[in-house]
């Protein structure tokens, strides 16, 4: 599709293209790049099974972002517009989350531990999301019981446990470091 429209010539410089494909990273744009287009990939943590619905309470949901700064600089007033949570990963980046609640015992137990080794690992994003709040984002990693961490490399699903114990925590991450 980029490269359609890169020969059609529909598109300048400094115009701002993105994809929400879930999957791909802003690569995928790289025929729009080299015309001085900016671009991005914006990966929302939500299903949208239902568009004419999702939309409606698309509110809150957060998003991967991964691109162009220029690019993120104009599609961030955007998102938060829309009460979008963004946060920013690198293409082949490595994240963890945790899905939590803030009724949910276990996660806030687990929370502090979760920004421990957080911040003894700065190569990999750690992100912390309410499941209560977010709903859809649970479909990413299978989530049926709180709290569950899932592992990410490259925007695909690594591996994912429900647990309330530091030590499987550590070997989850480890998997991918």
């Amino acid at each position: 599709m980029a490269q359609q429209l890169a020969k059609q010539s529909l598109l300048s410089k400094a115009n701002v293209v993105f994809h929400c494909s879930g999957l791909l990273s802003s690569e995928c744009l790289n025929s729009l790049a080299q015309l001085g287009c900016y671009t991005a990939s914006i990966h929302p943590l939500f299903s949208f099974s239902k568009p004419m619905v999702d939309v409606e309470v698309f509110k809150g949901t957060y998003c991967a972002f991964e691109g162009s700064k220029l690019a993120l600089e104009k599609l961030l007033p955007l998102f938060r517009a829309i009460d979008s949570q963004l946060f920013l990963i690198e293409k082949n980046d490595k994240v963890v989350v945790q899905f939590s609640a803030s009724w949910c015992g276990n996660c806030r137990i687990m929370k502090p531990k979760f920004k421990k080794l957080a911040s003894e690992n700065d190569a990999i994003t750690f992100v912390l999301i309410d499941a209560e709040n977010s709903p859809e984002s649970r479909k990413l990693a299978n989530v049926s019981n709180l709290p569950t961490f899932a592992t990410f490399v490259g925007g695909k699903l690594v591996n994912e446990t429900q647990t309330n114990k530091q030590e499987v925590l550590i070997d989850l991450v480890k998997e991918i470091v």
